[in-house]
């Protein structure tokens, strides 16, 4: 029983020791990591795909809101100068400028030419001042008597008193 089982270690220990083994398994790990890394920059191409089609996509809303925002806000009256807010500018221009550079980059490495994108509105911020009420005049006018309201009653039936308890005085 014992010569079959090293019949088949030989066999399998030949297998594993082969030159052919060594080469196929070198071939299966260079196309395995090719493959790993063609598909990593293939999700990277369409992450920067992704990150312009964005871009496109918030700055053309984000420019109709506003400019739909502008409309609505001037219907009725002409065009005010209003201040713009200068709170968290620094913040907005250095993620301005962060979100350029990788943008450009995104651009770079898929070959697409800066294209003309809508040039996002400069913020700002209505000043809403509330109106100020008018002030109310008292009307002015002769008193009129009251005549007393007569008192109103309502009748409840009464049951007769009953005897008190007889209690014990003596303790």
């Amino acid at each position: 029983m014992a010569q079959p089982v090293k019949e088949q270690a030989a066999k399998v220990w030949q297998t594993i020791t082969a030159p052919e083994t060594a080469e196929t398994y070198k071939k299966t790990g260079a196309l395995t990591w090719g493959i790993l890394k063609d598909t990593g920059y293939l999700l990277w191409l369409v992450l920067c795909l992704g990150l312009v089609a964005g871009e496109w996509i918030w700055k053309t809303g984000y420019k109709t809101g506003w400019d739909v925002r502008e409309w609505v806000n001037n219907l009725d009256k002409a065009k005010p100068e209003l201040p713009t807010a200068d709170s968290g500018k620094s913040v907005l221009e250095s993620l301005k400028t962060t979100m350029g550079n990788t943008l450009a980059a995104a651009r770079n490495q898929l070959g697409i030419a800066e294209t003309d994108m809508p040039e996002l509105p400069k913020v700002e911020t209505p000043v809403v001042t509330a109106p100020q009420p008018e002030p109310v005049k008292p009307a002015i006018s002769e008193p009129k008597a009251v005549a007393p309201a007569e008192p109103t009653t309502t009748s409840v039936p009464v049951e007769p008193a009953s005897s008190p308890a007889k209690t014990d005085s003596t303790l």
